[in-house]
């Protein structure tokens, strides 16, 4: 098994743990809650659809599902296609050098484990964000994988629309075949990335 996939699985399993036991030590609070019970919409909502109204920028078109587990833990997923790209997400590589320029497509995976300050899913939130894109260009297999650390706030508006903001911390593992061009490129390099979004749902 891939030593990045372990290090998530063993990630996301510490992560609910470690939430799992702040709730229960928590499920004495008897403060106001009265806020999300206006309607019924947080309280019942357990599901949560979105999709990503900036990555498309990047050539990144994803659609997620967000569920909650407890009063404050919540687990993100999603899968998307790889479109032709409009800009480069920051940062770009110093040297200018980018591995993938014109794709023949490809997909992409987020998993996103979050801890909500208040009752999921709404108010601010930190969480571990796993995100894979692999690439086709060329014939080649280029695959970027980040690891980062996110806060966001999500709120909802209307009957029940979401917006979720986020933003996070981390590092890229970028990965090439062992017979692309080695004169241009670095087979492995790892470099620092900055991820931003907002994304917009549906609660269910």
């Amino acid at each position: 098994m891939n030593i990045f996939r372990i290090k998530i699985y063993i990630l996301l399993a510490i992560f609910i743990i470690s939430g799992n036991l702040i709730a229960q030590t928590n499920s004495n609070d008897t403060s106001d809650i009265s806020k999300y019970f206006d309607d019924g919409r947080i309280s019942n909502a357990k599901n949560v659809i979105k999709f990503n109204a900036i990555s498309i920028i990047t050539g990144d078109l994803p659609i997620y599902y967000e569920r909650i587990i407890n009063r404050q833990i919540s687990i993100e997923a999603g899968i998307g296609l790889l479109l032709p790209y409009y800009g480069y997400e920051f940062p770009k590589n110093p040297d200018g050098n980018q591995y993938v320029s014109d794709p023949d497509g490809g997909y992409s995976i987020w998993i996103h484990p979050k801890y909500y300050y208040g009752r999921a899913p709404e108010d601010g939130y930190f969480g571990l964000q796993y995100r894979r894109r692999s690439y086709k260009e060329n014939g080649f297999n280029i695959v970027y994988t980040d690891y980062t650390v996110n806060y966001g706030f999500q709120y909802y508006f209307g009957s029940r629309y979401v917006m979720d903001i986020n933003f996070g911390l981390g590092i890229r593992t970028e990965k090439v075949p062992d017979d692309f061009p080695k004169e241009i490129y670095e087979l492995d390099k790892i470099t620092f990335v900055a991820p931003f979004g907002i994304r917009l749902g549906i609660l269910f």
